[in-house]
């Protein structure tokens, strides 16, 4: 079996890469798992996947390295239960030094699994990032940002439809420099082949085992500068317009944090109308809240997940005050299960060097 491990900051298109992979194997006929991985309880990734008939198990309330007992645990689960060829681990966007305290693990207690470090990277974000223009982005999540990229066995610098040629070459030149020898490509993951360019490259790999050299203190700083919030609501409408308020209600929640100039990791919706769900994304440089399309529906469940460079408090109050403006006669929204929160300072299972 191999494993995919799957890192990179929020937003960088991780979960769509992956579940546009799973969906291309299985046509093949090939077996596949995916582990999804959140310091949250309620991930909008996990349900997206085993919506789209994707066999998954999710790593909750802290990333794989702090919790490596139950990761090795969900990958026993999956193969006992289909024995996949290939398994997607996604770790958490905050989460780095997956060299020292994953695959060195693994190396160990489980030598017959091949694994490679695989890293995504907003292309429009990185950019931003060397040209100087994401002042907002704190010292220490870039910190983070830059080591998740030092581990890389290959870096994927996703969305590249949405940057120019100049910006490439930019970014090219800067890997090039800072990390000599360093496998790259460009990929868009809504695309077919850039998609099976990718899995062919990640199959004729082996994993480098890099340990790097990692500030701790400094990377917990990075995660504690980011909020956390999920929050579960239930929307109801007399008029059968449930779709049309929801639809209304992410676009306001993603204007007032815009509006706070608050860098977004990611800000994830799903939207599950029982006959119908989609789920809706929106990063520091790109979403696709068009392909939202407002069906009838008199009742939508929505969970949210929220993360962004903020403290929970004024995360949390961002969004409660978007739902009490809409709500409205004939109209009700409805909270459920929430929290908000910035992750635990990280303290991995095992830490083992070359």
């Amino acid at each position: 079996m191999k494993i995919f491990l799957i890192g990179g900051f929020l937003g960088s298109g991780k979960t769509t890469a992956i579940a546009a992979a799973c969906r291309m194997l299985m046509e093949r006929g090939r077996r596949v798992g995916v582990i999804t991985n959140d310091q949250g309880e309620q991930q909008v990734d996990t349900l997206t996947m085993t919506r789209l008939g994707i066999p998954a198990r999710e790593v909750a309330g802290g990333c794989f390295c702090c919790n490596y007992d139950q990761f090795d645990a969900h990958v026993r689960s999956l193969e006992a239960e289909n024995l996949p060829e290939i398994l997607f681990a996604e770790s958490v966007g905050t989460c780095t030094d997956l060299a020292a305290t994953i695959v060195l693990p693994l190396a160990k207690f489980r030598p017959e699994v091949d694994v490679v470090i695989c890293i995504f990277a907003d292309a429009a974000f990185l950019a931003s990032l060397l040209e100087g223009s994401a002042t907002f982005v704190e010292e220490s999540v870039r910190y983070i940002y830059k080591k998740q990229l030092e581990e890389a066995d290959l870096i994927v610098i996703n969305k590249a439809d949405l940057i120019t040629e100049d910006q490439k070459r930019m970014i090219g030149d800067m890997l090039n420099q800072e990390y000599a020898g360093k496998s790259y490509i460009f990929q868009n993951s809504t695309s077919e082949a850039d998609v099976n360019h990718w899995l062919s490259r990640l199959q004729g790999m082996k994993a480098s085992g890099l340990v790097l050299d990692i500030d701790y203190n400094t990377y917990g700083e990075g995660e504690a500068r980011m909020a956390w919030l999920d929050k579960k609501l239930v929307i109801e409408d007399d008029a059968r317009m449930a779709a049309n308020v929801t639809r209304k209600l992410i676009e306001a929640i993603f204007r007032r944090i815009s509006e706070e100039r608050l860098l977004i990791g990611h800000l994830k919706f799903f939207v599950d109308a029982g006959s119908w769900s989609r789920k809706i994304s929106f990063t520091a440089s790109s979403n696709d809240f068009h392909r939202f399309t407002a069906d009838s529906a008199d009742r939508i469940e929505l969970l949210i997940n929220a993360r962004v460079q903020t403290d929970p408090r004024r995360l949390t109050m961002i969004v409660d005050d978007v739902i009490e403006n809409m709500n409205a006669t004939g109209r009700r929204i409805t909270s459920g299960r929430w929290s908000a929160f910035v992750p635990g300072f990280p303290r991995p299972t095992h830490r083992m060097a070359n």
